[in-house]
């Protein structure tokens, strides 16, 4: 089943570089992760998921808020947060088309930001939602 975050605070100010946007949520315990990755739009310039300390996945360069690759655990026993915890972190440089503006969270690509992580768990019967560190629901 998909586990989703979704970070609703983001508010990067204007002409802002390396502003970072970061959230935790609860991992369900035992859950076994085969893959994850992150979601971001264009102000975007690094993306990370971690277990406590311990980098789990990391995208960064200018292309990657389009192509942030993944990571996938192909066999057992697949990846388990040992925090119980996953924290992930978007970097953004306001610097581009939006420069001029505050950039808050929302659908458009060309005109906000978003910050998620998203992977897939299992045993799990049902999708998996963290919103601003709340969850999952």
């Amino acid at each position: 089943a998909a586990y989703i975050t979704y970070n609703q605070s983001i508010d990067i100010p204007k002409d802002a570089v390396g502003w970072e946007e970061t959230q935790t949520c609860s991992v369900p315990t035992g859950a076994k992760f085969w893959t994850v990755s992150t979601h971001s739009h264009k102000q975007s310039v690094m993306t990370e998921i971690k277990d406590g300390t311990s980098m789990v996945f990391h995208s960064e360069g200018p292309d990657a808020w389009e192509h942030p690759g993944s990571k996938t655990w192909d066999a057992m026993p697949f990846y388990t947060f040992a925090s119980n915890k996953l924290t992930y972190t978007c970097k953004y440089d306001n610097t581009g088309t939006n420069h001029n503006m505050v950039v808050e969270d929302g659908p458009s690509a060309q005109f906000n930001e978003m910050c998620m992580a998203t992977g897939y768990i299992f045993p799990a019967t049902k999708a998996k939602f963290c919103v601003d560190s709340l969850g999952p629901f």
